[in-house]
């Protein structure tokens, strides 16, 4: 009794401990008056659970406020943020603002359960070894990995994955070394619905699928003792995993993939755990007509193999083909959009395809260089036990690791892993003796030092409260600066129709960079062109909307926007500076950095000004530079008023307003035209007079002027409006 209080009281303190540590971004989510999730993902997920709380009707497969005007089906499977959608309410998340108030809580729960499985796994796995299960759990919640998938507001569906690995690994390891038939029929049940739990929240668990398939079948293959029993377990597992899909799924599939399609959820995926089901069922049959069972099992599921993968290419062979080549595209970045996503590139490998262990370092610490070895000698370990669930821990580990190295988004799932190695190793070196206690925590506070910096630095801003010294942060800074040009669309912007009806198509859309999407979205409540799914929704659109930001041609432009319905244009300070002319002289830019003033760059034609786009809100310049541009910028797109009238013929006739942005900066906006043989002009300006705001308009030709009042409604509809004659 006394133990298994000091068990659960100890586990309790590492729990609590590991969530504390996901919460020391605490001043940057809730800074001033916005709350600013960590990443972009987190915003869509927030709009499918706000959607389903709010409205009532679940989340929406289908949402027109992305991929503007045709709306797409989301890429995600519904059953991460319909789970949220039901349990948040009950936290008191009951409307828009309350959510994201409780919201950002989600991800340090995911985390605490992770940790508490790791230790049932590693108990399991290792129950002579204690320590190793203590190490692995106080690992997992200090890895830097785990933390930037369950920190405070990440709202993701990858923040699950440590669940769905370390669930695997513990029903997994019950399964295989149960004593009995019927516990271990259960645990492998309990396991397949895991498992279809997993991929109904994240199709790529479908390397879980193959995990446990090769473990089972490994374990069949070498532990003759228990052929059949084992062949009967992975036929219920695989079987409740294909029932469960099959039930959940309903042909959900994304945009661009298809019925097929292994990268979104689709029919294959309780297709393949009906196959996998199907070929045990035969290699059981096998075992159960020859006198060598081992070699009936191979026989029989290696018939069944060859009927289905006949019947497979007979019935849909480039369906399956093409669903195969769209898997290995996203696997191997084998595209531009994947390619340009930073949790998409290999873990030792920088944005500019250098080798640098920084991230390595944050996201595995001093650790990562010792996994292949620790991870080697706790297989051994537990293969000296003569485990069965040594073939499942065996790929588990190798093809997770694997994994993580190509695409650094893997390390969410392999966190489990690569604690439990870790915890193996310091577990090796505890003894009775405290030299070897001292050995063990040095040791740990080496491996982990990388995070265990952040999370100083994290307690550290955290406790001195200076509000300053986190806005300073460029990343929270321009984060809070989005926000606050989202949330000023949202309120002095037509509202647009369908942001709780899916049914509805909004009257217009707003253009801006695809990683600014998901926010554009939830906290602005307009639709978007383009959003953080990037091509996966559509090439058409994500290729149009880099064409609009890349284009020299105002005319290009603009038809881009003409075509797309958009009214609104949210434009941000150019990243790459070392650019030169060639960015200078984008259509976007000249908004952005020119206020869409005429501009003229050497060796190049003179550029006019727009005349069909207005500035109607900026935020704050970057930090420390207080004469650069607004970080970002909202333009409207209109049709300009036109102003007539007499000056003297062939002489150039100059228009100019004076414009006071939302942040008291002032600027002249103007350009140049020219009057014909009989001394008519005709002039377009975007702007509207507006006292206190924008100042009348100002005529010149031959040092002759005068001044023209241009309505609001001559700026949108484009009317004629005949100037005063020159003085």
């Amino acid at each position: 009794m006394r133990r298994t209080l000091l068990t659960v009281g100890g586990l309790l303190l590492i729990v609590t401990l590991s969530t504390l540590a996901r919460m020391t971004t605490w001043p940057g989510v809730f800074a001033r008056d916005e709350v600013l999730l960590p990443g972009a993902d987190a915003y869509y997920h927030m709009r499918r659970i706000e959607y389903a709380v709010v409205t009532g009707e679940g989340v929406p497969l289908q949402d027109r406020y992305q991929h503007f005007p045709e709306g797409a089906e989301t890429i995600w499977p519904p059953w991460f943020d319909a789970t949220w959608a039901i349990v948040l309410p009950l936290l008191g998340g009951d409307d828009a603002e309350s959510l994201m108030q409780v919201a950002p809580f989600v991800p340090p729960i995911l985390g605490a359960i992770a940790v508490l499985l790791i230790f049932l796994a590693a108990r399991r796995l290792l129950p002579k070894r204690p320590a190793v299960a203590w190490f692995s759990a106080v690992g997992l919640g200090l890895l830097g990995g785990s933390i930037t998938y369950t920190r405070l507001g990440f709202l993701d569906h990858h923040g699950a994955q440590a669940i769905w690995c370390g669930l695997l690994l513990l029903l997994g390891t019950i399964a295989l070394q149960a004593e009995s038939d019927r516990r271990g029929m259960f645990a492998g049940a309990a396991t397949g619905v895991v498992l279809a739990m997993a991929l109904l929240v994240w199709p790529g668990n479908l390397m879980l699928l193959a995990f446990w398939a090769a473990g089972l079948a490994l374990a069949v293959l070498l532990g003759r003792e228990r052929l059949r029993s084992r062949m009967c377990l992975a036929v219920i597992s695989f079987g409740a995993c294909a029932l469960v899909l099959a039930l959940g799924c309903g042909g959900s599939r994304g945009a661009r993939a298809g019925t097929w399609a292994l990268t979104t959820l689709s029919w294959a995926q309780p297709a393949l755990a009906a196959v996998i089901t199907l070929i045990f069922t035969g290699g059981w049959l096998g075992a159960g007509r020859f006198q060598r069972p081992g070699a009936g099992a191979m026989i029989g599921g290696g018939v069944t193999l060859l009927v289905l993968a006949g019947l497979a290419m007979a019935l849909g062979g480039e369906a399956m083909e093409s669903a195969v080549d769209g898997a290995r595209q996203w696997l191997t970045k084998d595209e531009e959009f994947q390619a340009s996503v930073v949790e998409s590139l290999p873990l030792l490998i920088d944005e500019q395809g250098e080798l640098e262990f920084e991230r390595a370092y944050t996201q595995l610490g001093f650790g990562l260089w010792i996994l292949p070895l620790t991870g080697i000698g706790l297989i051994v370990h537990v293969f000296r036990r003569q485990s069965g669930a040594v073939w499942l821990l065996a790929l588990m580990f190798a093809g997770l690791f694997a994994l993580t190295l190509l695409q650094s988004r893997f390390v969410d799932t392999f966190g489990p892993l690569a604690a439990l190695a870790i915890g193996w190793l310091l577990g090796e070196i505890w003894g009775r003796r405290w030299w070897r206690h001292a050995v063990a925590i040095a040791l740990m506070a080496f491996l982990f030092w990388p995070s265990l910096t952040r999370l100083f630095e994290g307690v550290s801003s955290w406790a001195s409260g200076d509000e300053d010294s986190i806005m300073a942060s460029p990343t929270i800074r321009r984060k809070w600066q989005l926000h606050k040009t989202a949330r000023w669309l949202r309120d002095n912007t037509p509202k647009t129709r369908g942001f709780y009806d899916v049914s509805l198509e909004p009257e217009y859309g707003v253009m801006s960079t695809w990683s600014r999407g998901h926010v554009i979205t939830l906290v602005g409540r307009r639709p978007v062109v383009v959003n953080n799914f990037g091509d996966d929704l559509g090439d058409r659109h994500f290729e149009d909307s880099e064409r609009f930001f890349e284009t020299e041609s105002a005319e290009e432009a603009l038809s881009i926007l003409g075509q797309y319905g958009c009214a609104y244009v949210v434009t941000e300070e150019p990243r790459d500076q070392t650019a030169g002319l060639d960015l200078l002289a984008r259509f976007a830019v000249q908004l952005h950095v020119g206020d869409g003033l005429g501009l003229t760059l050497p060796g190049r034609e003179p550029r006019a000004a727009i005349e069909t786009m207005r500035l109607i809100f900026e935020t704050g310049p970057p930090a420390g530079r207080p004469a650069a541009p607004g970080m970002f910028k909202v333009f409207e797109r209109v049709a300009g008023a036109r102003i007539e009238g007499r000056g003297i013929p062939g002489a150039p006739v100059e228009l100019r307003v004076q414009v006071r942005t939302v942040r008291q900066r002032v600027f002249e906006w103007g350009h140049v035209g020219q009057c014909d043989e009989t001394g008519r002009f005709e002039l377009r300006c975007p702007y509207a007079t507006e006292p206190g705001r924008v100042s009348l308009a100002r005529i010149s030709c031959e040092g002759l002027e005068c001044r023209v009042e241009v309505p609001e409604e001559a700026v949108r509809s484009g009317a004629s409006i005949e100037a005063p004659e020159l003085e």
